[in-house]
């Protein structure tokens, strides 16, 4: 056996995420990443050095976020064969194409490059993400469409290949750039699609991936991990409306077809998101798609 210690060099980017160091091994069920089985060594927080006991034969060593983004937030270093100990560091450097993800020192073996060419292929959708949640965010406005007294009952909607059950006090518009959109006075529907024939590295995303990269933005307040309950995958987070100053929380729930990855957003204001919580989950499981 042998040393082997990683050093993370402080940094303001990542500074807040706690990064987690991960060794190749063929037996290990741990985790695998970009296709190799891989246990874990343990995790670094910004600034923070740690040395561990491996094995004397080559082995591959990962540096990720989380388990989410490690196959596009990861970064490589081969560790030769040998007896003697090795020191290595790194540090979290700022691409958003990558989620700022930690880069080891030195010049990378040439398959670590090719590892970081993957991320290529993947930034774009991550920017997508974010910029289409972005748009999300900020697009709510208030209306009234039924009288006080009225009832709503359940009634189906449909537009660009996707449907939904909300009830009848919903009005949708057409509202560029969202594939559908409906509100009431006090909650708002929006839903978004990325192709894989337009953006063809999605198509090899996991739903949870796909809602991973919201975590690119960091535009949103108390955003939540990506989060499974009745058959839905999603995450939960909060936007301030700069014009008014009131606080949005948003239910962002992800769907994947076999053409495109969709984006659905139900939306209301943070003092009531509780109380349209169970409606919310109900109309989230009605969504549908041609």
């Amino acid at each position: 056996m042998r040393n082997l210690t990683v050093k993370r060099k402080k940094s303001f980017v990542g500074s807040v995420m706690k990064l987690k160091v991960y060794i190749e091994d063929g037996e290990a069920e741990d985790i695998v990443i970009c296709g190799v089985h891989c246990r874990k060594l343990g995790d670094l927080k910004n600034g923070e050095e740690k040395t561990f006991e491996v094995g004397e034969a080559s082995a591959r060593v990962f540096v990720i976020c989380d388990a989410v983004s490690k196959d596009y937030c990861n970064d490589m270093y081969i560790l030769p064969e040998g007896e003697e100990s090795v020191s290595i560091s790194g540090v979290c450097k700022f691409n958003l194409f990558n989620g700022n993800a930690f880069r080891f020192d030195g010049t990378p073996s040439e398959e670590a490059l090719l590892n970081r060419k993957k991320y290529k292929k993947k930034g774009s959708a991550i920017l997508i993400i974010a910029i289409i949640c972005g748009l999300l965010a900020g697009f709510f406005v208030s209306r009234f469409f039924i009288t006080a007294n009225s009832k709503p009952t359940p009634k189906d909607f449909s537009a660009n290949g996707i449907t939904l059950t909300l009830d009848t006090s919903f009005k949708a518009e057409d509202k560029d750039p969202f594939m559908f959109y409906a509100q009431t006075k006090t909650v708002a529907v929006l839903a978004s699609k990325d192709d894989f024939e337009k953006y063809p590295a999605l198509s090899s995303f996991s739903i949870d991936e796909y809602a991973g990269l919201l975590t690119s933005s960091g535009k949103f307040d108390n955003l939540t991990e990506v989060m499974h309950e009745s058959g839905l995958t999603y995450r939960i987070y909060d936007f301030t409306y700069a014009e008014s100053g009131t606080t949005y929380t948003y239910f962002t729930s992800f769907y994947k077809t076999d053409s495109a990855f969709w984006t659905v957003q139900f939306t209301t204001t943070k003092n009531a998101a509780e109380k349209y919580r169970a409606d919310i989950i109900k109309w989230a499981q009605s969504v549908s798609f041609e």
